[in-house]
């Protein structure tokens, strides 16, 4: 279950492999000079880790069917301190050596974000074209127990969601994806 892999490092000053030699492909990187040494991977982490993500998605489907009642999915809420004590636990080992200033967590801290951001986006986005789709529903006269862009859903919620503030105590509920918060946490 746990199992060695080799990392590979790249030249600070890459920027194209044609310009690169041969035997300069093969330096260290100035962040990481364990960056060609074997690192182990914890397949067995990353397997609880899945399991973990899946247990808090089905928490959050809400659906009232014969899985609800089962308690491992009633509490599903706790599988999130779970699934961050193994996150946090991976990338601490995975890049606490390559941490060493400001810049590099600066660095890594764009990188997450990039990573990140653009999945939480476009869920976003789905999300408002559904009010969109129940408004127009709305104006042609459908009835909702909550009309279209209100409570959660409000407008003005929506540019904090959009820069992942959500978990930050601004708003005094979840709003818009109430699942992401914990992504805006991590």
């Amino acid at each position: 279950a746990i199992t060695p892999r080799k990392l590979c490092a790249v030249p600070r000053d890459f920027g194209n492999w044609s310009d690169v030699r041969w035997e300069d492909r093969h330096e260290r990187n100035e962040m990481d000079l364990a960056a060609e040494t074997t690192k182990t991977h914890f397949r067995v982490l990353d397997g609880w880790r899945g399991i973990a993500a899946l247990l808090v998605a089905l928490f959050h489907l809400n659906l009232y069917s014969a899985l609800y009642p089962l308690d491992f999915v009633r509490n599903g809420y706790l599988f999130v301190d779970f699934f961050f004590v193994l996150s946090g636990f991976v990338i601490t080992y995975s890049y606490g050596g390559r941490l060493k200033t400001p810049g590099d967590l600066a660095a890594f801290a764009v990188r997450r974000f990039g990573r990140l951001w653009p999945l939480h986006a476009v869920v976003l986005l789905a999300f408002v074209a559904a009010e969109n789709a129940k408004a127009v529903l709305a104006a042609r006269g459908t009835a909702f127990y909550m009309p279209p862009f209100t409570g959660a859903t409000s407008l003005d919620t929506l540019p904090i969601n959009l820069v992942l503030g959500q978990s930050f105590g601004l708003v005094r509920h979840l709003t818009w994806n109430p699942p992401s918060w914990s992504i805006c946490a991590e």
